[in-house]
């Protein structure tokens, strides 16, 4: 599904740069910033499903969208924040009804980072395993002098990941 990219969009109507001066920007910003909030939501849901089946190429595919979501996200909440009493004067009910979003898309963000903690666990569990097994077999098995077990060569083998098995 091709969805158009999302770009850095200006606060039509702004006087100076950042500033909220009229109820209608104050609305703008907040439909805004639910937009990119609901975007950001529905990526990192997919993203931690994409997690949940393994399927990391598709995690990898959708990054700079996810990332373009957050940057935009991120610089309108900072555009929010230089403008919090403005925008709580001309819009309390909007700000309320954004409070709320914000805390559902955290929700999800925490779950996701979760889920992101976890493949990675599991994948430096899986590497780790690969390294002892590699190791083992390199390990000598005899005696050396004086009855102890044989010492270890100082360089080991790189090790090589095949994708394809």
């Amino acid at each position: 599904m091709n969805r158009p990219a999302i770009t850095q969009r200006p606060v039509p109507g702004t006087a100076k740069a950042g500033a909220i001066t009229t109820r209608g920007e104050a609305e703008a910003l907040i439909a805004r910033l639910e937009q990119s909030a609901i975007e950001l939501e529905r990526l990192l849901k997919a993203e931690t499903q994409a997690a949940r089946l393994g399927d990391i190429k598709v995690i990898a595919e959708r990054e700079g969208e996810k990332t373009a979501a957050t940057r935009l996200y991120a610089s309108d909440m900072a555009l929010l924040r230089a403008n919090a009493v403005a925008v709580g004067h001309f819009a309390p009910v909007a700000t309320a009804e954004l409070r709320r979003r914000h805390q559902s898309l955290s929700a999800v963000i925490e779950s996701n980072l979760v889920m992101l903690a976890t493949v990675q666990g599991v994948a430096e569990g899986i590497m780790r395993a690969a390294v002892s097994e590699v190791a083992q077999r390199d390990r000598p098995t005899t005696y050396g002098v004086g009855g102890r077990a044989g010492i270890a060569a100082a360089a080991s083998r790189p090790v090589a990941l095949n994708r394809s098995a």
